[in-house]
């Protein structure tokens, strides 16, 4: 499993209290279809990024609109 895809599960869990698995992940639903407002959105990517000592682009951020693609920016960092 890519450490970018745990600590994604890992923030959400401990921070937001979502579970996310990898079918949840996979499924490529918008982050309010499994829960995540645009504050926790914002919370899960700084609280990824923290953790991993990652910077992530803004602009790139920008294009992100559900769960999937955000899991697939990610792994980039893998």
């Amino acid at each position: 499993m890519s450490r970018t895809r745990e600590a994604m599960k890992k923030v959400a869990t401990e921070r937001l209290g979502i579970e996310l698995t990898d079918e949840i992940i996979d499924s490529g639903k918008a982050f309010k279809d499994i829960g995540v407002d645009s504050l926790d959105a914002i919370e899960l990517v700084v609280s990824v990024e923290d953790d991993l000592d990652i910077e992530l682009s803004d602009q790139r951020l920008d294009t992100v609109t559900n769960i999937k693609e955000l899991a697939d920016y990610l792994s980039e960092f893998d």
